[in-house]
């Protein structure tokens, strides 16, 4: 059965940001499914919102991001070396310096901004999309109830105004009776395209926030840790720091080119996870690189004005997807570069209906339990 629209505003007026998120996944493929079975085919915008969002849950849940960022340290060529003289000068353990990066970037907050961004972003788009989503589903049968839905959305473009929420939804309704075919899936794809300029315009500011979350002063973190170092050290050298501070000098000049490779793998590492996308069954899509494949053969070439013409203003390589890759995902026009080649190549993959939890971890997630082991 598919979500009501009560079921979605439930879900989306959710407090806990890790199950609310987790709810919206879900909600997500059963909506995709739903249209699905009215639409038979190719993915729908909610079929590509899934794994986006379950993208997402990972950066609110803050899953993995510190041993990524001592991985990334690690495998540095210059940290292992700062590391090694600033425990020469301290006699201390690489564990306790590790320990204290962790932290000083936990107190920073880069973490945590980028992840209450991405989740307000996951929140919004849901409570406002996935809601037209279910409102469509109830509406599509009957034309004065679907008027109806259509006049209930607000004039005017995004990001304030459903213009082009209401021109998706009027193609939208077609093809529940339209023939299989190249038409269908051009029209298709339009519908998912103008949703996608949508969201993406609603999402610009927080996809703008999330990325310079990522970004902490050099000068914080060498403050921190030179003062975190300083205080590990026993009595007697501190008291000796005190009456010669000429004796700690070697250590600031150690621990500040540390706290600029600290600043630039957290950059790196938060940057990175923002802009990864991982469809099923385990294909991970690097949003700076081009979409992967080709585009199917009832996509290969674009019959329809209509998605010529949108195609045209997003699409500055239309016919391929090379050169899609967005170097920087806050920029609107690379980014919509990126996710029409990312609707129009994975249209017809029909994994991408695979369902993103397993029954288990559902049941917990309707509990409000948040399921252990890999989401």
């Amino acid at each position: 059965m598919a979500p009501t629209a009560e079921r979605v505003q439930q879900i989306a007026a959710g407090t806990d940001p890790v199950v609310r998120n987790l709810r919206i996944t879900q909600c997500y493929q059963d909506l995709s499914v739903a249209i699905r079975a009215r639409i038979p085919g190719g993915a729908n915008w909610c079929t590509f919102a899934t794994w986006a969002s379950k993208q997402a849950g990972q950066t609110i849940r803050g899953q993995d991001l510190e041993n990524l960022l001592r991985e990334h340290l690690e495998q540095s060529s210059k940290v292992p070396l700062m590391l090694r003289d600033i425990l020469l000068f301290l006699s201390g353990e690489r564990g306790m310096l590790f320990s204290h990066i962790r932290d000083i970037v936990l107190e920073l907050g880069p973490l945590r901004r980028s992840s209450e961004q991405v989740s307000v972003g996951n929140q919004k788009v849901f409570a406002e999309i996935g809601l037209l989503f279910a409102q469509f589903l109830a509406a599509a049968d009957d034309d004065a109830k679907f008027s109806a839905f259509l006049a209930a959305l607000r004039p005017g473009g995004p990001p304030d105004g459903q213009d082009l929420l209401a021109r998706a939804f009027k193609l939208y309704r077609p093809l529940l009776v339209m023939p299989a075919g190249k038409a269908k899936a051009e029209q298709l794809l339009l519908a998912n395209l103008l949703v996608g300029l949508h969201e993406q315009t609603r999402l610009q500011p927080q996809i703008q926030g999330a990325l310079e979350g990522a970004i902490i002063r050099a000068e914080d973190i060498d403050e921190l840790l030179f003062g975190r170092l300083r205080a590990n050290r026993g009595k007697f050298m501190r008291m000796l720091d005190w009456l010669i501070p000429s004796r700690l000098d070697p250590l600031r000049r150690l621990t500040r080119p540390l706290a600029e490779e600290v600043k630039e793998a957290v950059r790196i590492v938060i940057t990175d996870h923002l802009m990864t996308l991982t469809f099923p069954p385990d294909r991970v899509l690097r949003l700076a690189r081009d979409v992967p494949g080709r585009f199917p053969p009832d996509l290969a070439s674009i019959a329809n004005p209509d998605l010529a013409a949108e195609l045209k203003k997003v699409d500055p390589t239309p016919g391929t997807p090379a050169q899609s890759g967005a170097t920087d995902w806050s920029n609107f026009p690379e980014r919509m570069h990126y996710i029409a080649d990312l609707f129009r190549a994975f249209q017809e993959d029909g994994s991408l209906f695979d369902p993103p939890f397993t029954a288990d971890q559902v049941a917990k997630i309707e509990d409000g339990v948040i399921p252990s082991g890999g989401l």
